[in-house]
């Protein structure tokens, strides 16, 4: 698998160049790759490394920021992981979710990895209090980008040695930094508060522009940073559109969940419509749980424990399932609705198939769908009118005042006000740089709905976006390229290689500490 390297000042393709030489030569270079040859069979019990993380441990090693684009399931976590244990200090990982804490805390523990915490809201205040003032005792702490820029944990930190900075799913940088939480994109600031610590951002789909933007609100101007970038196409998955009568959209969601190989995922957009479909397949039989944002910590919690353990055929989830999610055998994703952009898309049906298998990923597409992303295609337009105002008005105030006007409006509003105080000067200088935001989110899903509406090859239209020059040759590749599909042995053979839970009673102990810690 081709290894694309390159860094801000100096281009590179798996040779450095006329520019500082970022892989060690000789004796020095021939030790480092021994030792972390030796951890790797060690800690993983593998003989070989994936692609791409020898290299970026190399360009750690040699003191280089290393921005790596891999593949979901290439083994990102691997990286940081294999590099703390050469080093005496502690590795801070900014980590958006609980559960991606939590499941990455429970790699560590069965790998054999000693000395990790996670700092976060499910803390009682003692334990908390403890945790922080024994810090310097841990060599992984995995926190939220809010919990991170807190005074008294930021105080703490920058009296500690930091070894590595890590950013994971870098990309919620860009897709939550300006509308959710604003947190995001002070990262760069924080850094630069704590010595600007060497630092690894890991992603699994963006763009270039969109790796230039996270670049720009993660790493200053003078530090040079390199990108290791794998190939992006995921050979193993399926990819279906269907474009359907919103009347027939519920029967041949049926139909498909009664076929599909399990455990699987279907991306609904509204909460309400998302328990409705729960509960009517768990009324067919199905072993199905339905997952939000809202729900307390504790059920999320047993959602995912029991979808880890196979005791779940479907989950039934809005964009906040997945990420914090290592399972590696889930057969197929389905989008019920759509996300806003093809980089959401590219990330949630990726999640599919990571253990190199048989996967499929559907779109479901009717004509209140697509209004509904057209609706949200001139939204951005029609809210510039009311949000223009409002961060005029935020450049006049004090912070007391900003925390005021804040209180009023809702969360959205409130954390995009947040983000252009803290990044611009004055309105002037915020005015156009939201104008163009807008104009990227509208940009969006423009490419989504082409992709949708188009009869292009599914797999070319998502590479395309990506600017991913990469060959596509497969007899099984989407149902544009293979209309027939479902006639073909590969789709008999992917039906016939799984089959639904009969019963979470059913799931021994012993299967289900495997599956909690399955090792990638």
């Amino acid at each position: 698998m081709p290894l694309f390297r390159t860094s801000t000042k100096v281009k590179l393709f798996g040779s450095t160049g006329s520019g500082r030489s970022l892989i060690s030569k000789g004796k020095e270079r021939c030790l480092t790759v021994r030792d972390f040859q030796k951890e790797l069979e060690t800690y993983f019990a593998w003989d070989k490394f994936k692609p791409g993380q020898l290299e970026a441990l190399e360009s750690l090693e040699a003191g280089q920021h290393v921005m790596a684009l891999m593949p979901t399931g290439g083994g990102k976590s691997l990286i940081y992981q294999l590099f703390a244990q050469k080093k005496e200090g502690l590795t801070v990982i900014v980590s958006p979710l609980i559960a991606l804490m939590q499941d990455q805390l429970a790699q560590l523990q069965v790998r054999g990895f000693k000395g990790a915490m996670a700092l976060n809201s499910s803390l009682t205040a003692p334990a908390f209090n403890q945790a922080l003032a024994q810090l310097g005792s841990y060599r992984f702490l995995f926190l939220s980008p809010e919990m991170i820029q807190q005074a008294r944990v930021k105080s703490r930190l920058s009296q500690l040695k930091i070894d590595l900075f890590v950013v994971d799913e870098a990309h919620c940088i860009l897709q939550w930094g300006v509308d959710f939480r604003p947190e995001y994109s002070q990262l760069k600031a924080l850094r630069q508060d704590l010595g600007y610590p060497l630092t690894l951002a890991l992603t699994a789909t963006a763009s270039p522009a969109e790796l230039r933007d996270i670049q720009s609100y993660l790493f200053a101007p003078e530090e040079v940073v390199e990108t290791l970038k794998l190939p992006l196409n995921r050979p193993n998955i399926f990819y279906d559109c269907e474009v359907l009568d919103q009347a027939d959209k519920l029967d041949f969601l049926s139909q498909q969940l009664s076929r599909l190989p399990k455990p699987g995922v279907v991306y609904v957009h509204q909460k309400a419509e998302l328990e409705e479909l729960s509960q009517t397949f768990r009324a067919q039989g199905f072993n199905v749980a339905a997952y939000h944002a809202d729900l307390p910590d504790s059920q999320r919690f047993a959602i995912q424990e029991r979808f880890l353990a196979h005791a779940l055929d479907v989950i039934f989830a809005t964009s906040a399932f997945g990420m914090g999610i290592n399972q590696s055998d889930l057969r197929f994703v389905i989008h019920y609705h759509l996300p806003f952009s093809l980089n959401e898309l590219s990330q949630e049906s990726g999640r599919a198939g990571r253990d190199g298998e048989q996967a499929y990923h559907l779109i479901l597409v009717d004509q209140e769908e697509k209004r509904r992303l057209l609706y949200f295609r001139q939204h951005p337009e029609e809210e510039a009118e009311s949000f223009l105002p409002l961060l005029a008005q935020a450049f006049n105030l004090n912070d007391q005042g900003l925390d005021q006007l804040c209180r009023g409006v809702d969360q959205a509003v409130a954390a995009r006000l947040r983000f252009y105080r803290f990044h611009f000067k004055d309105y002037s200088q915020a005015r156009p740089h939201y104008l163009t935001y807008i104009k990227k989110k509208q940009a969006a899903l423009d490419h989504l709905l082409g992709l949708v509406e188009g009869q292009t090859c599914l797999r070319q239209g998502l590479l395309a976006y990506f600017q991913a020059q990469e060959p596509v040759d497969s007899d099984f590749c989407c149902s544009r390229c293979q209309p027939n599909f479902e006639s073909l042995a590969p789709w008999q053979a992917f039906l016939e290689s799984g089959q639904r839970v009969s019963s979470p009673g059913r799931v021994k102990w012993q299967d289900r500490l495997r599956q909690l810690f399955r090792q990638e």
